[in-house]
């Protein structure tokens, strides 16, 4: 939300990755630092110290936010898609096709972020062959260049507004570009060596982490403003779902029906996000706004 309030939709994707990008900082960091106290002291100490800088952050975060001056706020606004005087009620909110394409989105793509976050450590020591320390020594790989990929595509769907793209189409002209590399997870477990599976894993990383940053944005462009926040923790809910599903199934069923067939599971779920975003997602206005319109013609 910080960032729809802060900036005008030109710059809205761009400022949202790299604000969004600092919350992956602890993927990257993590895996060193969960091996280090691990090796060093014991696994609950890397639990008990990583949450407690997580607790930190929440502090200095809420200590240093200030609400943007009047003239950026209004700027923002003035450049806003979807940004009308009134708003959708909470009943009317869930009648909306966008709001459920938002969330299938998210049930269907956030599992694959997911995959490589808790899946990835474990599956390069099992199939790959790697050490706990080195899977901390290499481990941040596809995190790191996850996030710089994800800024990427941010600035690249903000450089297509600029050009003249309307701010929805040219976010789902980049999602969909980004959802072509998704499928390449699917030659994980034929790969010869750690290295190309770091390689292959940090392509796909870069599709999941911009499908995870650029989807907020498609939510300021689709609703309301003051419906923004509520279909974010909506969608934030239903993607957590999707996660705990899939990894649960994982979890279950990897040993049963072996890492190729789950792989191919992960390949289509991005493909068949990108039909739902064409197909449902779309600018919303309430029917007070359209009444309003029709009154002043």
């Amino acid at each position: 939300m910080i960032t729809f309030v802060w900036f005008p939709g030109k710059l809205r994707a761009t400022a949202n990755s790299l604000c969004v990008a600092g919350s992956s900082i602890g993927a990257i960091i993590a895996p060193p630092a969960v091996a280090w106290l691990a090796l060093k002291y014991n696994w609950q100490t890397a639990f008990i110290v990583l949450g407690a800088v997580g607790l930190i952050i929440v502090v200095l975060g809420k200590l240093v936010y200030r609400d943007p001056p009047p003239g950026i706020l209004q700027e923002a606004a003035d450049t806003a898609v979807a940004l009308p005087a009134v708003a959708f009620k909470w009943k009317d909110l869930w009648k909306t096709k966008s709001l459920w394409g938002i969330l299938l989105i998210r049930f269907v793509s956030d599992p694959v972020w997911y995959f490589c976050l808790f899946w990835l450590p474990g599956y390069l020591q099992e199939e790959s062959g790697l050490t706990l320390a080195q899977v901390g020594m290499f481990g941040w790989i596809p995190f790191l260049v996850a996030d710089l990929g994800a800024i990427g595509t941010s600035a690249w769907s903000d450089r297509l507004v600029r050009k003249g793209h309307a701010p929805l189409k040219a976010r789902k002209i980049m999602l969909s570009a980004v959802a072509c590399f998704a499928p390449l997870c699917i030659l994980a477990p034929y790969l010869p060596n750690a290295a190309s599976t770091l390689a292959v894993f940090s392509v796909v990383a870069i599709a999941c982490l911009s499908w995870l940053f650029t989807v907020s944005v498609v939510v300021a462009e689709a609703f309301p403003m003051n419906n923004v926040a509520s279909v974010l923790g909506i969608a934030g809910g239903f993607g957590a779902l999707g996660a705990v599903l899939f990894n649960y199934f994982v979890g279950q069923f990897m040993g049963k029906i072996g890492a190729e067939n789950i792989f191919i599971a992960m390949a289509v779920l991005h493909p068949i996000a990108v039909l739902i975003l064409w197909t449902m997602v779309k600018p919303e206005k309430p029917k007070q706004e359209i009444a309003v319109k029709n009154i002043s013609l």
